[in-house]
Order: C-alpha cells, then structure tokens, then sequence
C-alpha cells in the first residue's frame, strides 16, 4: 500500500499550524493565573459526605456549571480551598487579547452526595472579595455561611 506524499501545500499547513500554536502558547504563559481562596461554615446539622460545591462566574448568561469549579470537603463544621483560574481573554480583533479575565461572582452550594442541593449562597466579587495584586489572590472578606438540615424550635 502507497502512503500519500506530502506536497508543498501539507508542508505549508502544517507549518502554519505549528507557528500559531506556539504564538497562542507563549501568549497564554504571559497571562497570570490568579486564585479565589474561599472559606466558611456550615450551621445546622450535615452528613459527612456533605460536600462545598464552589463555581466561578464570569457573566450573567452563564450557566451554573459551566465555569471553573471545585469541590471542597468539610471538616468538622468549616470548608476552605482555592480555586485557580486564567486570567487570559480574548477580545474583539481591534482590542485584541488581555489579561484582565476575572470571575464577578462566586456561586457556594451546600450537595447532598446524591447531588441534591441543601443551601447556596451567591458572593459578589466587588463587595465580599480583598484582592491582593502581588500574589494575584481574592479572599473573602468574612465567611461565608451555609445551612443543613436545621430544625425549627418551638
């Protein structure tokens, strides 16, 4: 069986292709990947298996599991990590592409393991987040708190 040769054309797509992806490669390494430290509580009671279901959102027609997420466990009634993200957009041809990608607000869910949501609760990057320029880091500026199971008094 005969292999197709290669003509000046494959040559020349092929070399194309290996030109703009080493271009687009050096330009996302110029993009800082930046952080979101999220800590909190849980109040009332919660299996062990309960988990912290943290997602990033970056505009309002976003769906909900659509952007940069994490799972966090919880230990004893608290919850902590960092979620990373790339800092690298991409923008219309006449501005061109920056490095100013950031989330506006994070989506905290409390899951049961079967995926059944117990609580959530919605943070707004602008008003609950410190943003430290240095280290590229936004932390809360106080915990964020989620509800279990919790049973009324009478």
């Amino acid at each position: 069986m005969k292999l197709p040769r290669r003509g000046p054309i494959n040559l020349w797509v092929i070399s194309l292709s290996v030109i703009f992806l080493c271009f687009v490669t050096q330009f996302w390494a110029k993009c800082p990947t930046a952080y979101v430290e999220i800590r909190g509580k849980v109040q009332c009671s919660f299996k062990a298996d309960h988990k912290v279901l943290v997602t990033l959102i970056f505009h309002d027609r976003q769906l909900e599991a659509s952007g940069e997420e994490a799972a966090f466990d919880i230990h004893g009634d608290t919850f902590s990590g960092r979620i990373a993200f790339k800092t690298y957009s991409s923008s219309s041809l006449a501005s061109g592409d920056k490095c100013n990608r950031c989330p506006e607000k994070v989506l905290i869910r409390l899951l049961e393991t079967d995926g059944t949501e117990k609580d959530r609760t919605l943070l707004i990057m602008a008003h609950d987040f410190n943003y430290d320029k240095e280290q590229g880091d936004f932390t809360l500026k106080s915990d964020a708190t989620l509800h279990g199971w919790c049973q009324s008094k009478p």
